[in-house]
């Protein structure tokens, strides 16, 4: 999957959902929209369709998810959002309308209509910022999304620190919960920083700085603490790993010659016996059964990191009667023997 740089304003950073328990998914399709408001910038329009395919064409995990895709617009289908909820300046409310649309019986996407007014958020490029859209759905949860895009508007401030209370950090995050502020830091906020400083480009801490009541309530003020921006390793520096790897291993491997069939290099997870997995042609994980497990050369490179230093992996020669493009990687024969074989 592409990494594609997204620029957003600082008030975008400021999002709240209002009265919204959102789910993971609805925060993908969300940003996925902001980057189509985004995209037609030069050329403003008040709506427009995207097709499923399309979405799971730049998120991955969402393909042959049509139901679950169905069940997130029909949640969305009249969301409200208030930004610059942190600014001194009035804040501004937008809602956004969702339809889906079909091509006979068949669910073919959705229709989204906002107001048009939403792009003079955008007017200003001096107060642009850049992140990498994929970073939000290599997050597992709506909070580490969420937080991820609150606090990259300080990327571009250069910021070393911040202070919020806790009230407007659940807000942002979209916390609802009953539960005390010391087990929702723990369960929610230090687990979405945790994910945060593992899958993306910054490193962030917090502290506690004190402490208010307001209508009998408990508000802590918080101190979040911005340790490093990373620079982002390009997508070939990770690919180049996985060919070093991949050939080191094959350099040790003796291939039968009275072998007809194609031999492919395969991957089992030792204390999972029936889990056959490869790389395929677009340096991602795959099973033999065309799942998918990751969704980026970065995330493969985690993966057989973790599987090198678990010593949980073992390399098995896999025969098929068919080659087809996605063994490539793990192919291990040359081009010019599938060649005479008349498959290349």
């Amino acid at each position: 999957m592409e990494m594609k740089e997204f620029t957003i304003h600082r008030g975008l950073c400021e999002i709240e959902f209002i009265d919204k328990d959102m789910k993971n998914i609805d925060i993908d399709i969300f940003e996925y929209v902001w980057f189509k408001i985004r995209e037609n910038y030069n050329n403003p329009i008040d709506n427009f369709t995207i097709k499923f395919t399309e979405l799971s064409q730049n998120i991955d995990k969402y393909k042959n998810q049509n139901k679950s895709l169905i069940k997130s617009i029909e949640r969305m289908e009249k969301i409200k959002i208030r930004i610059n909820i942190k600014s001194m300046k009035k804040q501004k409310k937008f809602t956004f309308r969702y339809k889906i649309f079909s091509i006979g019986e068949r669910v073919k996407g959705f229709i989204v209509k906002f107001d048009k007014k939403i792009y003079k958020l955008f007017d200003k490029p001096k107060s642009y910022n850049g992140y990498y859209q994929n970073y939000i759905y290599y997050l597992n949860t709506k909070h580490s999304k969420l937080l991820y895009k609150f606090i990259i508007g300080y990327k571009f401030l250069l910021q070393k620190s911040f202070y919020i209370k806790s009230d407007t950090l659940l807000t942002i995050m979209n916390i609802k919960s009953d539960k005390s502020l010391s087990y929702i830091k723990s369960y929610f906020i230090d687990k979405s920083i945790n994910e945060i400083n593992k899958k993306t480009d910054i490193n962030i801490s917090i502290e506690k700085c004190g402490y208010e009541y307001r209508d009998d309530m408990e508000i802590i003020k918080y101190k979040i603490i911005i340790n490093k921006y990373t620079k982002r390793r390009k997508e070939s520096d990770y690919k180049g790993k996985i060919d070093d790897w991949l050939d080191k291993i094959k350099e040790e491997i003796s291939l039968s010659e009275n072998d007809n069939d194609i031999p492919i290099l395969i991957f089992r997870q030792k204390e999972m016996s029936d889990s056959l997995i490869f790389i395929n042609n677009n340096y991602e994980l795959e099973t033999i059964h065309n799942g998918i497990i990751t969704h980026h050369p970065k995330e493969t490179v985690e993966v057989l990191n973790e599987w090198i230093y678990n010593e949980s992996y073992e390399e098995i020669i896999y025969s098929i009667k068919n080659y087809n493009e996605s063994f490539r990687k793990v192919c291990l024969l040359s081009q010019s023997e599938l060649k005479r074989r008349g498959f290349t």
